[in-house]
């Protein structure tokens, strides 16, 4: 079964180049990742354990789903229009006023998160201690970060910084070629990521979504020919080693292996984890579309449970299965948690029908946003783009719609970013 689905993702992905080579295309980014992720499974190095043939069976659905979605979501009639006359439309910038405000408190709160970190490492403590902190909840969280935090910051850094956290990095993104490539928001941005990375225990996330989407903006934006494409290029470069440094390091510091090693683990290990997980979601109650959007769901139901008002088990169920997640469970010579894959979350919720269905909808949604893109590539339609591409390429690791942060940074858009009155002079587009 390992092999068909190679040849499934390898398919699919040769298709998506075929019809367009756009390396920010939805599809070329996800069959591209999938192929890659299967055939480190079919090498089974490092003592990686061997994968059920029913994880392959699921991924070859969702792969199917999503190409078919995003070719429903992109497919269009291409025709022409022109603008003979000046014209007032309304585009969208960034309101740099209240970027610097949450950045600033953002780096504030960090900052004491990662004083606290650093005494801990200092005191003895390892990184990969720090970073079982993340896996506790607020109500049962017994370490330092999270003991000090009232119940309105904890409930403030969950519906505006965690969100926030998500936004800035593609808005600094975009900024760096389709705005001012302001200086003071690139600064705030590094500083966050930089934070965030201690205060996680060297969680290389932030440092991957970063990248991800600097590339994404750079690859959209970029225009054949144009002098300052080699200034921009320098500037992902020197970006890049500097990431790759930071990278190498945590990894150095947080396991005992070396670096390709773990590389190799990083990006194959999701599916012999799935496999792990596969009898008990197969038989784990149904959560009917509850679990796979649980970053927003969860959060009128927390309303209610403050309130006293009784809670459906359906709920309790769907928490549960979010924080079974963050096991621990063997994927061969070591251990792995979270990286369970969206296929953990759309099967709890309705089998194969949920898997189906949920890689249909977000193909749908990514094949809208290229559409968008291919029409006018704004400031806006960059930021979003790149948000939905994080997901996508984050598939390996988890269904981001499960993380409040992720959900709300589409809507915490409303307020970073401002609508701008200019004229239009005459100009092509052309539209899917």
């Amino acid at each position: 079964m390992k092999y068909i689905c190679l040849i499934i993702c390898i398919v699919l992905l040769t298709i998506s180049l075929i019809k367009d080579a756009n390396l920010y295309k939805p599809t070329i980014l996800m069959h591209g990742l999938w192929t890659v992720i299967v055939f480190l499974n079919i090498l089974e190095l490092f003592g990686l354990k061997k994968s059920n043939d029913v994880v392959y069976e699921l991924v070859i659905i969702g792969q199917i789903a999503f190409y078919i979605g995003h070719t429903l979501g992109n497919e269009g009639h291409t025709f022409t229009i022109y603008f003979k006359e000046k014209k007032v439309y309304k585009e969208k910038e960034i309101n740099y006023k209240m970027v610097y405000i949450l950045g600033y408190i953002t780096i504030i709160l960090l900052l004491i998160d990662t004083i606290i970190a650093v005494r801990y490492l200092l005191n003895g403590a390892s990184l990969v201690e720090i970073r079982s902190w993340l896996n506790q909840t607020y109500e049962e969280g017994t370490n330092p970060i999270t003991a000090r935090k009232s119940y309105f910051e904890q409930v403030f850094r969950v519906l505006v910084i965690e969100p926030f956290k998500v936004a800035i990095i593609p808005i600094c993104a975009s900024d760096m070629f389709t705005g001012n490539g302001n200086r003071k928001m690139f600064f705030i941005t590094v500083i966050i990521v930089l934070l965030n990375v201690i205060s996680t225990g060297g969680s290389r996330i932030s440092i991957l979504t970063l990248a991800i989407s600097v590339i994404m903006a750079y690859l959209i934006i970029r225009r054949k020919g144009d002098n300052s494409n080699k200034k921009i290029r320098k500037k992902i470069r020197t970006l890049s080693l500097i990431g790759v440094i930071i990278v190498v390091f945590l990894t150095m510091k947080r396991s005992k292996t070396g670096v390709v090693e773990e590389g190799y683990y990083y990006f194959s290990l999701c599916l012999p984890l799935l496999s792990s997980w596969i009898t008990d979601i197969i038989n784990c109650t149904k959560t009917y579309g509850l679990l796979s959007f649980w970053g927003i769901v969860r959060i009128p139901f927390l309303v209610i449970e403050k309130l006293g008002f009784p809670i459906p088990n359906i709920y309790y169920t769907a928490q549960e299965c979010v924080l079974n997640a963050n096991k621990f469970r063997n994927v061969g010579e070591r251990i792995a948690n979270s990286f369970v894959t969206p296929y953990y979350y759309l099967y709890i919720d309705a089998g194969v029908a949920g898997i189906f269905i949920g890689m249909f909808i977000f193909g749908i949604i990514c094949g809208k946003s290229f559409r968008k893109l291919m029409v006018y590539k704004s400031q806006e339609n960059v930021i979003i783009h790149c948000l939905l591409m994080q997901a996508v390429l984050l598939t390996f690791i988890r269904w981001q719609f499960v993380s409040t942060g992720y959900f709300l940074s589409f809507i915490i858009l409303k307020i970073l970013l401002k609508d701008k009155e200019h004229s239009c002079n005459s100009e092509i587009m052309s539209i899917e």
